[in-house]
């Protein structure tokens, strides 16, 4: 993304405390007074003016040309005391989701670091992301900028860059990337979805194949149940080295057949009851 496209100079937010200084007019200084939630200051002279949106050179020009009316040789100098309206929102599967106060220069990794970064939780001694990084935006005034956040927490410049007052950075869950696995094995059963999730591990977590399951007939089924693709795996070809580890993707059904299924509508009309169920609680955690 274009810094300096991205990163132009940020303007004043209500709760902002700035110093004004009247050159030429002493008495008339404000060591520190307040944007209020109208976006205004008030000032001697020249009473309230909007500096909310502007920064601090536009909000000076506006106090100057305000103060021209009463006296013509007082110049102004504008100055942020404490960024108080200045903070960013991290919404989502984060672990400490709200507002995050802009200190100095924050880019996209220190705000996620400063709420924890995404959710994680443990499942069988393994910390699996609860918070779909790869999913996750950053919007400024109701558009998401192209970058990629999980470049920007590994430090790429390019996609790291610099957020502003009222950003808005987004980690949905990735709940509704959750797998089964079901058929013969010894625990049907789903689980959040990992990247990098292998076959194998997956089965594993699912304590194995039963002593019913055929291990040369394990099926894949991806893309849902209305025009699925299914793919054929022999556990068997695997664990013995034979063929690489398939790799499962967000939404995958796993299903341990007993018997060789000839055809798509056979292997989704066996599995459908049990289906059921896995299929409504994806629609409900989306």
């Amino acid at each position: 993304m274009d810094e300096s496209r991205a990163e132009a100079a940020d303007t004043l937010s209500s709760g902002d405390i700035v110093s004004v200084r009247f050159i030429g007019s002493a008495e008339l200084d404000q060591a520190q007074t307040t944007v209020d939630r109208s976006g205004r200051v008030h000032l001697p002279l020249v009473g309230d003016v909007v500096i909310a949106g502007r920064t601090l050179v536009e909000a000076e020009s506006v106090i100057q040309t305000e103060l021209q009316k009463y006296e013509k040789y007082t110049r102004v100098s504008l100055n942020l005391v404490d960024g108080r309206g200045r903070f960013a929102t991290v919404t989502g599967a984060v672990e400490r989701p709200g507002n995050v106060p802009l200190i100095g220069d924050a880019h996209v990794a220190d705000v996620m670091a400063a709420v924890g970064g995404p959710r994680f939780t443990t499942m069988e001694d393994r910390f699996v992301a609860l918070g779909d990084v790869d999913g996750a935006r950053v919007v400024r005034s109701g558009v998401a900028l192209p970058i990629d956040v999980r470049k920007a927490l590994a430090g790429e410049p390019k996609h790291n860059i610099r957020i502003r007052p009222r950003d808005v950075i987004y980690v949905p869950p990735t709940l509704s990337g959750r797998i089964a696995v079901l058929g013969n094995v010894e625990h049907g059963r789903t689980m959040a979805f990992n990247p990098g999730m292998r076959l194998t591990e997956a089965l594993a977590y699912c304590g194995g194949l039963n002593r019913n399951a055929d291990a040369d007939d394990v099926r894949v089924l991806r893309g849902g149940l209305k025009n699925p693709r299914i793919y054929v795996v022999s556990v068997r070809d695997l664990l013995a080295g034979a063929r690489k580890d398939v790799e499962l993707a967000p939404g995958d059904v796993v299903f341990v057949s007993q018997h060789w299924f000839s055809s798509v509508g056979e292997v989704t009309e066996r599995i459908v009851p049990t289906l059921a169920t896995y299929f409504l609680y994806r629609n409900v955690t989306r």
